[in-house]
């Protein structure tokens, strides 16, 4: 009969247990360190991708509203050429240049932001690597001056089709009509009236067109003051974003 014998375990002491534990207590917290070290370089790699492209967006604002600007300078002249023009008998008046001078003066080229990286920053919820910073504030702070501008361009088209486009109808001939849409088709900033005629037209309603172009050029002279004020702040808006990120080459 045979009989088994059990290998015999080999008891450990207190010591080596301590030791095994703190072994894994060590490895565990070399692996919780080196995990907190990872995310914190990969949400620095990040904060500075996004700031880079947030500073982009802002750059090309910035480029849009100088053209904006300008654009607004030369309606500003043009809307005060017409408004001389509407002083003057009716008998003198070149209806040739004045309908042109309408035309110009009713043109609207509504701002659009290139505000794709603060979508991508709210919808994604890494708005949240910037929380240390100004920068959610500031983003706040522009978006709100955006809103604000959106309404006096708004009211300014508003009067462009109560006053100006009303205008148009009533008293340009058919065939000068036809040539504002092809114009608004193409989009050409150059109209050319179909002719020197206007329809039904009296001094009196000169008279009311004048007061109403001066409303028309208030909005005007509004929204060119708000895209100044605009792009004053997406200047400084990118000059924090360089401070906070360290990106002063940007």
């Amino acid at each position: 009969m045979e009989v088994h014998h059990h290998p015999q375990v080999e008891k450990k002491g207190l010591k080596e247990y301590l030791l095994e534990g703190l072994m894994i207590f060590v490895a565990v917290t070399l692996g919780f360190f080196a995990e907190n070290i990872r995310e914190y370089y990969n949400d620095r790699h990040h904060r500075i991708e996004l700031s880079s492209s947030l500073i982009n967006d802002l750059k090309i604002d910035t480029t849009a509203f100088a053209h904006y600007i300008q654009f607004s300078d030369v309606k500003l002249r043009q809307i005060d050429t017409l408004f001389s023009i509407l002083q003057q008998p009716i008998d003198k008046i070149n209806n040739y240049e004045l309908q042109r001078l309408v035309v110009a003066s009713a043109l609207n080229f509504n701002f659009v932001s290139s505000h794709g990286t603060i979508d991508q920053l709210k919808s994604t919820g890494l708005l949240r690597l910037f929380l240390d910073t100004k920068i959610p504030a500031l983003i706040n702070n522009y978006e709100r001056a955006l809103s604000n501008s959106t309404f006096v361009e708004d009211r300014e088209l508003h009067y462009a089709i109560e006053y100006i486009e009303s205008f148009m109808t009533n008293h340009f001939t058919p065939q000068s009509m036809f040539r504002v849409a092809d114009s608004a088709y193409l989009k050409r900033t150059n109209f050319i009236p179909a002719g020197n005629q206007l329809r039904k037209i009296t001094s009196e309603e000169l008279v009311q067109f004048s007061t109403e172009l001066m409303q028309y050029k208030s909005y005007a002279m509004y929204i060119r003051q708000f895209f100044l004020r605009d792009s004053q702040i997406a200047s400084d808006f990118i000059k924090d974003i360089q401070k906070e990120s360290g990106l002063a080459n940007e």
